[in-house]
């Protein structure tokens, strides 16, 4: 039979407790996701209000309401689409999450322009801001030198092709 624990494993056995609870506390309460539907091309025009293709030239993240949010101003290029009632030379994308110092924070699903680089964008407005309509659907990154159909000229006149001039 054995006596009591020592005071040796009374020390480790509550070092060892502490460390579960801090591990179950750290641990996140809840798991969320952000789930995607595959958007067509159509139902992205139909529910924007300027598609542009554009170069990103500038960012900025800044903190609101206890997130990140970063602005991107995207030089146009060219209106695939317009319901604003202006005609922009650039505009300024709201989009969520960025990084400010050392503090990043991403938003799964959510769009992520990158500096110098050309998309084709959907937008809307939401207040004073331009936000992406579909999350990452709706901002598409254009290469050069490829054809069909990730090249500029090639997307705009396909969904011209479908919706006629007036998109």
């Amino acid at each position: 039979m054995r006596g009591p624990p020592t005071m040796g494993e009374t020390v480790a056995a509550s070092r060892a407790l502490a460390l579960l609870l801090a591990v179950l506390c750290a641990a996140p309460s809840a798991v969320r996701a952000t789930v995607l539907r595959v958007r067509p091309l159509e139902d992205q025009m139909l529910g924007s209000q300027l598609v542009v293709v554009g170069t990103v030239t500038g960012q900025q993240a800044s903190w609101e309401g206890g997130l990140i949010v970063t602005r991107s101003i995207v030089l146009v290029d060219e209106i695939v689409h317009n319901r604003l009632g202006r005609t922009p030379e650039r505009i300024t994308v709201k989009t969520m999450g960025g990084e400010i110092g050392r503090i990043g924070l991403h938003f799964s699903g959510e769009a992520r322009l990158v500096l110098g680089e050309r998309y084709l964008v959907f937008c809307v407005e939401t207040g004073d801001d331009l936000r992406i309509t579909g999350l990452e659907q709706a901002a598409l990154p254009l290469l050069q030198d490829v054809c069909e159909p990730t090249s500029p000229d090639s997307i705009v006149a396909w969904i011209r092709e479908i919706h006629g001039e007036a998109w």
